[in-house]
C-alpha cells in the first residue's frame, strides 16, 4: 500500500504543481511555481516523502482515535457494575460472595476468575446476573441461546481473537485441557473483547470451579442499591478485607483507556519522527534547487527584487510544495486508516474495530503541513537570498 502511494505521489504532485502554475497566471508567485516545475525531478522525491509522512501521521492518528472510541464503547458496555472489589493480598472466594450478598447496600453481584492456558490464551469463569450478561457484544451467534447453553455448563463463549486463531464458529466443538482431563465443549457464540490478543474462553463460574477445583475470585462486581451508604460500604470492606480495594466502574474505564493511550504513545512519536525526516528531505531539495537554479534567483535580484522579496519567493515555493503534499496526503491518509482498521488489526491481533472517520487528524494536517513548509523554507530562503548575485550572473 505504501509503495503504491509512493509511486503515485510524484506524478500526482507534479500534476497538481502544473495546475497551480496555470491558476497562478503571471507575476512573482507564478514565476516561483514555474521554477519548481523546471526542477520537478529533484523535487518530486521530497514532495513524495512529505506527503507520505503527513498521510502516515494522519492515517495512524485516525486509526488510533477510532480504535480508542471502539475500546471505550466496549469497556463501557462490559463494566456495568457500580464498583469492583479486589484484594491486593489473599483471595476472594464463594464465602466472601455470600457475605457481601447479605449487605444491605448490595443488590446483585458478579465475579470472575481467570486461568492462563499453556498456549497463552485465557479461560475465565464468570458468575453473571442479567445486567452483566447485557454487557456482551455478540459478533456471531444468538445471545439468548448462548447464555442458556453456557449457564447449563455444556457450552462456552470465545472471543473474536480466539475464534480467528482456532477458526471457530458457533456450533463447533472446542477441547480444553483441564486438571481433570480434556473436556469437550460446544462453542455457543463469539463475543467482542480487547483484553488479550491471545484469545479467551468464557464459561459459567460453577463449571470452571468444578473442572479446575478453584474457588477463588479475581474480582467481585457490586451492584448497589439507589440509597446505598457508600461510607458504610467502605467501612464494611475495610473491616472484612484487610487489603480490599473498591474501584468504581468509571475508574476502571479510565484505567483501561490510560493503558491504551500509553500503548499507542510510541505511534505518535514515530509519526513525528517521520515528519521531521520528510522536512529534512524538503530542506535538502530546496538547497539543491538554490544551487541548480542559482542564476535564475540572481536574475531576480538583478532586476530589482530585494532580498526580502527573494526570500518570499523561496517561502512561496516551500509553502506551495507543502500544500501539494497535503492535497495528496488527505486521500492517502484515508486509505491508510481504512487498511489499518479493516485489514491489519484483524490479521495482527485477531479483533475487528469499527471503521469511523475521526476528523481531528485531518484538521491538524493542513496547518501542520503549512507550518512544515514555512519552517523548511526558512533556512534555504536565508541562504539563497543572502548570496551575492554578481558572481552567479558572471558564471552564466
Amino acid at each position: 500500500m505504501l509503495s503504491g502511494c509512493a509511486l503515485l505521489a510524484p506524478a500526482g504532485g507534479m500534476h497538481l504543481l502544473r495546475q497551480a502554475a496555470r491558476l497562478a497566471g503571471s507575476g512573482l508567485v507564478a514565476r516561483a511555481i514555474k521554477m519548481l516545475m523546471s526542477s520537478r525531478q529533484r523535487l518530486a522525491p521530497a514532495v513524495s516523502a512529505l506527503s507520505l509522512a503527513l498521510a502516515l501521521s494522519a492515517g495512524v492518528g485516525m486509526m488510533v482515535l477510532g480504535f480508542r472510541a471502539t475500546v471505550d464503547d466496549w469497556v463501557s458496555r462490559l463494566i456495568n457494575a457500580d464498583t469492583y472489589l479486589t484484594v491486593s493480598q489473599g483471595t476472594l472466594d464463594s464465602a466472601d460472595m455470600e457475605t457481601i450478598a447479605a449487605w444491605p447496600e448490595v443488590t446483585m453481584l458478579t465475579s470472575s476468575r481467570q486461568f492462563r492456558l499453556d498456549d497463552g490464551s485465557m479461560v475465565v469463569g464468570y458468575d453473571l446476573n442479567p445486567v452483566a450478561w447485557s454487557g456482551f457484544e455478540w459478533l456471531d451467534g444468538d445471545g439468548e441461546a448462548a447464555r442458556a447453553a453456557v449457564e447449563s455448563g455444556a457450552a462456552v463463549l470465545v472471543t473474536e481473537p480466539m475464534a480467528r486463531r482456532r477458526n471457530l464458529d458457533p456450533g463447533d466443538r472446542l477441547e480444553l485441557v483441564t486438571p481433570t482431563g480434556p473436556v469437550d465443549f460446544e462453542v455457543a457464540a463469539v463475543y467482542r473483547d480487547y483484553s488479550t490478543d491471545r484469545g479467551m474462553v468464557a464459561m459459567i463460574g460453577w463449571r470452571y470451579r468444578e473442572l479446575w477445583d478453584d474457588d477463588r475470585r479475581d474480582s467481585i462486581g457490586l451492584y448497589l442499591a439507589p440509597d446505598a451508604d457508600i461510607t458504610a460500604l467502605e467501612e464494611r470492606i475495610a473491616s472484612q478485607f484487610e487489603t480490599g480495594n473498591l474501584t468504581s466502574s468509571e475508574s476502571v474505564r479510565e484505567q483501561t483507556l490510560g493503558v491504551f493511550d500509553r500503548t499507542f504513545r510510541i505511534s505518535w512519536a514515530l509519526a513525528i519522527l517521520v515528519g521531521l525526516i520528510a522536512a529534512i528531505a524538503l530542506i535538502s531539495a530546496l538547497l539543491a534547487l538554490g544551487l541548480e537554479r542559482g542564476r535564475e534567483y540572481a536574475t531576480l535580484r538583478a532586476v530589482g527584487l530585494p532580498r526580502r522579496g527573494l526570500a518570499g519567493v523561496v517561502l512561496t515555493q516551500t509553502t506551495s510544495l507543502a500544500a501539494i503534499a497535503v492535497a495528496m496526503a488527505i486521500p492517502f491518509s484515508l486509505l491508510i486508516h481504512a487498511v489499518l482498521s479493516l485489514a491489519v488489526q484483524p490479521r495482527a491481533f485477531g479483533w475487528s474495530i469499527a471503521l469511523t472517520w475521526p476528523w481531528q487528524p485531518l484538521a491538524v494536517l493542513v496547518p501542520l503541513a503549512l507550518v512544515i513548509g514555512v519552517l523548511a523554507g526558512t533556512y534555504p530562503a536565508w541562504k539563497i537570498a543572502g548570496r551575492d548575485p554578481a558572481p552567479l550572473l558572471r558564471a552564466g
